[in-house]
């Protein structure tokens, strides 16, 4: 099977994930990384600056880490036989007409009680995906079940958010300023004056899944 066109590649991805990563990293205090910020964020550069036909999308996610140890990333209802989520246990992604695309993949190992996971992009082809969460065999195999009452949800809750959407729109700012090269420094003036300097993730991508 041919593989298609990535709809962003490895170097654009990691430079986006360094700006979410450095907003998030500033925006959550040190919290785990925001699933949905990175994502509904991410969704909205990918439709805003590059034209894709991007959307962010809410439910269980399953990602085989390493196929010798069996190791698996599971964003879902504790009930693994089922896949299930709901407020408590889920994931965001994002969803164009081809691909699935992740931005916090980078971060997978950087969760409470994960496995350790490379720093790898995640852009899979959607016809890629494994038939079932029970069906994942090698690194790198994904199972994504859409909760679509839960993102209609979220979304709206995250659309009340003053501070979400401000950080939404500082992260399309730096990603705009940033079309051609990293601006690794991105300075933004708060409510009460103060000058604010954020500062791009130094991680770096070492593959893909």
């Amino acid at each position: 099977m041919r593989a298609q066109k990535l709809d962003i590649n490895l170097p654009e991805y990691e430079k986006l994930f360094r700006i979410l990563h450095g907003v998030s990293a500033y925006a959550n205090d040190g919290r785990p990384p925001s699933c949905q910020f990175y994502n509904v964020t991410g969704a909205y550069i990918l439709s805003k600056l590059y034209g894709i036909d991007a959307r962010p999308i809410m439910g269980a996610a399953f990602i085989k880490l390493d196929q010798l140890t069996g190791n698996t990333m599971a964003f879902a209802d504790s009930n693994f036989n089922k896949c299930n989520s709901h407020s408590d246990a889920f994931h965001c992604w994002i969803e164009t007409p081809n691909f699935y695309i992740d931005f916090t993949a980078p971060v997978y190992g950087d969760y409470p009680n994960s496995f350790s996971a490379p720093r790898y992009m995640f852009q899979k082809q959607r016809i890629r995906m494994s038939p079932s969460h029970l069906e994942l065999d090698k690194s790198g195999d994904f199972y994504l079940a859409v909760n679509q009452s839960l993102t209609n949800d979220r979304l709206k809750s995250g659309m009340k958010s003053t501070k979400f959407e401000d950080f939404a729109e500082i992260s399309v700012e730096w990603a705009r300023q940033s079309k051609k090269t990293l601006l690794k420094e991105m300075q933004i003036q708060a409510d009460d004056g103060e000058i604010i300097k954020l500062k791009a993730s130094q991680i770096t991508l070492t593959g893909a899944w």
